[in-house]
């Protein structure tokens, strides 16, 4: 079976690399970069879906084999009980044979030396006498019965090697079998493994294809709402914004809190001027907040209000309680992208330089930089 492999995502470097304030031109990136996400979801969605397919098959198969290899093993066991009781029985027997076979050359002797009495033959059944001769306590003089009995010793003896021979004959089949299941087993589990972590590795691309989406989403609400303002003579470019009680400004296509406007100002310059071109988004109303939490959340009053930030997919602080709501958080894209990857130049950049803007990262999202690092 085919192992199926995630494909790294990539998108165009020019799809929306927007540092203009021109919200116009701003949208129509960002609606042609919420296009290739959506295209790169639905692939991903349909990889998943066939990794899911194939895991559950590979688990029955996994399971099936688990049963064989158990089964091998114990007729293994049971075919190496039945040889090692062969060759028991083997070795008893031909120590019989061979004490029976030496009393009776000795009966031969004492025949030719001392003569043949009938009398002193005494009557015993042929079991007696091996019986006898096994312990050693055969003292009669009845060579022609010894003789009997040896030749019939020998035709056991015979058999049971015939039966050792056949036992351990099944006892290396089985033994073959059991490592036949074994090596069957063992590719199977390797294989799983291996599909496991190929749906790990596309589940994490999903959940930042997911991520970006949402936010590109959001960013298209925020400029059509920025070009519907204008168009009702709101005015335009950078300066102070009809936003409730934060005084913003828009730095280089991004809005913030006008305490860091200069601060972003000079690290969006600095981060240009070492190659490393970055945008984002930053002031996010209340309301708009409260949009997130309904889609990453939830749309209960609790999935809005209470429900822990962790638990949200991706994670998202509650209404009132996110730094984008004052102005003092910024998600940072690159290359048209969100930052999702800690291995990144721009994550490596931001690392190095963002603290001298008093900017710092949030651990669990290598996009997301405020002034708290909260």
């Amino acid at each position: 079976m085919a192992t199926v492999t995630a494909a790294a995502t990539t998108t165009p470097a020019d799809a929306a690399t927007a540092t203009t304030q021109d919200p116009y031109t701003e949208r129509r990136n960002v609606q042609k970069q919420k296009k290739i996400i959506e295209a790169e979801v639905s692939k991903l969605k349909k990889t998943d879906a066939q990794l899911q397919k194939d895991l559950t098959r590979l688990e029955a198969e996994v399971q099936a084999h688990r049963a064989a290899y158990d089964a091998a093993s114990l007729a293994a066991l049971n075919a190496k009980a039945a040889a090692d009781l062969a060759r028991g029985t083997e070795a008893q027997t031909t120590a019989n044979y061979d004490r029976l076979k030496r009393t009776t050359k000795n009966l031969a002797l004492d025949l030719y030396m001392n003569g043949f009495e009938e009398k002193q033959v005494p009557q015993l059944s042929a079991a007696q006498l091996a019986e006898a001769a096994a312990h050693g306590y055969l003292q009669v003089r009845a060579l022609a019965r010894g003789q009997d009995i040896t030749a019939r010793l020998g035709v056991l003896r015979d058999e049971m090697v015939r039966a050792r021979e056949a036992a351990e004959a099944a006892e290396r089949l089985a033994a073959e079998e059991r490592a036949k299941q074994q090596s069957a087993l063992g590719s199977l589990q390797s294989t799983r493994t291996k599909q496991q972590k190929t749906a790990a590795a596309v589940d994490a691309a999903l959940e930042r294809m997911l991520a970006e989406a949402a936010f590109l989403a959001q960013r298209d609400r925020t400029l059509s709402a920025e070009i519907a303002r204008r168009a009702k003579g709101g005015g335009g470019g950078s300066g102070r914004l009809n936003t409730g009680n934060v005084d913003t400004v828009t730095v280089q296509g991004i809005t913030v809190a006008r305490s860091i406007g200069s601060k972003l100002d000079a690290l969006l310059t600095k981060a240009r001027r070492d190659g490393v071109p970055l945008s984002g988004w930053g002031y996010r109303s209340s309301d708009q907040q409260v949009e997130l939490r309904k889609k990453h959340c939830g749309t209960s009053n609790y999935d809005i209000y209470e429900k822990p930030a962790n638990q949200c997919h991706p994670p998202t602080a509650r209404p009132g309680a996110s730094m984008h709501e004052r102005g003092l958080a910024i998600d940072f894209t690159y290359q048209g992208s969100i930052i999702t990857s800690r291995s990144s130049a721009a994550f490596k950049w931001l690392s190095a330089n963002a603290k001298n803007y008093g900017l710092y990262n949030l651990p669990s999202e290598p996009w997301h930089w405020s002034t708290n690092g909260n």
